[in-house]
């Protein structure tokens, strides 16, 4: 049997498309922050580590990871990693699911922090870390 040409290169289109979005997945960061100063920072976490953290379908029960317990790897991974500071303000969180179609079913919560020294916090809005579903930290990274 013979195959049509236009079948065959429809074929070869569909095949690139999602070879190629599978591959975008993991070749853009999954948050960008921009500050104030113009400075980027991004998490990157790429599909195929995406994929293997729990899936969770929102109103479907509660997420894989519960909130307590990110707000607990969170303090955690900030008291060593601002060690400097006097103490570490949680003052955000956020759950996000991941955007591409390759990870779809796969959140991460977004935690921000507020350091303090000497009684003041820092107002700077670059200290937030990513959590996903299988407790795994991500920190951000100075953008590309």
């Amino acid at each position: 049997m013979k195959i049509p040409t236009t079948l065959l290169a429809l074929s070869l289109v569909l095949v690139t498309s999602f070879t190629a979005c599978a591959h975008y997945c993991s070749d853009v960061p999954t948050v960008v922050h921009q500050k104030q100063d113009g400075t980027r920072l991004e998490i990157w976490v790429p599909s195929d580590v995406m994929t293997k953290t729990p899936k969770w379908i929102p109103g479907d029960g509660e997420p894989p990871l519960s909130v307590r317990d990110a707000i607990s790897i969170a303090q955690n991974w900030a008291r060593s990693k601002f060690s400097r500071y006097d103490r570490v303000d949680i003052v955000d969180i956020d759950l996000f699911g991941r955007s591409c179609w390759a990870a779809e079913g796969h959140w991460f919560y977004i935690v921000h922090f507020t350091p303090v020294i000497n009684g003041r916090p820092v107002l700077d809005t670059s200290h937030f870390v990513a959590i996903l579903m299988d407790g795994t930290v991500v920190e951000a990274v100075r953008g590309r």
